[in-house]
């Protein structure tokens, strides 16, 4: 079971709810059992891994002393 949860625009946008469903439901916990069709793209998006994939580090890195 993957659980979401999410606001109007989430909802609509990254779910793909209709507005009506969205507006009902955004902001509360939404229960996805394995054996709905959205299911897997859900998780896909919610593992560690997943979410590694999703960001992009900035800056610069930099070395200093031990610490101990």
């Amino acid at each position: 079971m993957a659980y979401v949860t999410g606001n109007r625009q989430g909802l609509l946008s990254y779910m793909g709810l209709p507005a009506s469903m969205a507006t009902a439901l955004a902001g509360q916990w939404i229960s996805i059992p394995p054996t709905d069709r959205g299911f897997t793209s859900v998780i896909s998006g919610l593992t560690l891994s997943s979410a590694l994939h999703e960001v992009t580090p900035a800056g610069s890195v930099s070395q200093v002393g031990r610490r101990r």
